[in-house]
């Protein structure tokens, strides 16, 4: 008798569970792109997001939140390899350059991304909050008399927020005929 009241007793306890419908997989926010506030070029990375900038002065790197708004540096820091177009290579050191106080930037709220401006202010949907300056990572190099367009980058950064802490990424510079070069590539 009990061989026959487990399987029903099964099958009425089992059944509602099979009937009800699964929960839905929580999907992941669309990322919005990132808009070059400097000029440069923009790499996504898992989980992070820069812009990157070759200039005769050396390489910038600015950082980017989740919600693609502009981000302080924080404890990041790095390397880079540039590969000029002679075949010769040069090593950089990427440390966080402190942008000039109240000259033309990038400057934002970090509690509201929609809050980016580039002169000095304050956060109206915060009350008045001042505005942070953006700051970078850069690595210095004379690059004078360097066809810019025809550099190629390697950039490896840690120290950053979020996960993961790390990333290495080469951003896709424009090419020397001015059209978009493939997208950058990181991890």
């Amino acid at each position: 008798m009990s061989r026959r009241i487990l399987p029903s007793l099964a099958a009425a306890l089992l059944l509602p569970a099979l009937l009800r419908p699964a929960p839905a997989a929580a999907a992941e926010p669309a990322k919005a792109p990132v808009p070059p506030l400097h000029g440069g070029v923009v790499t996504a990375t898992d989980g992070h997001a820069f812009e990157t900038l070759v200039a005769q002065d050396g390489l910038h790197v600015w950082l980017y939140t989740d919600e693609s708004a502009p981000a302080m540096v924080g404890r990041a820091g790095g390397s880079a390899t540039l590969k000029l177009p002679d075949g010769g290579a040069r090593e950089l050191t990427l440390a966080v350059k402190a942008p000039v106080k109240d000259a033309p930037g990038t400057y934002f709220g970090p509690m509201h991304a929609e809050v980016v401006q580039t002169t000095p202010g304050t956060c109206e949907p915060c009350g008045g909050m001042v505005l942070f300056q953006q700051d970078e990572l850069f690595g210095a190099a004379d690059l004078q008399g360097v066809d810019l367009a025809k550099v190629a980058a390697q950039v490896r950064l840690a120290g950053l927020k979020g996960q993961p802490k790390e990333a290495t990424f080469s951003p896709a510079f424009p090419r020397p005929d001015g059209k978009a070069a493939t997208a950058g590539k990181g991890r």
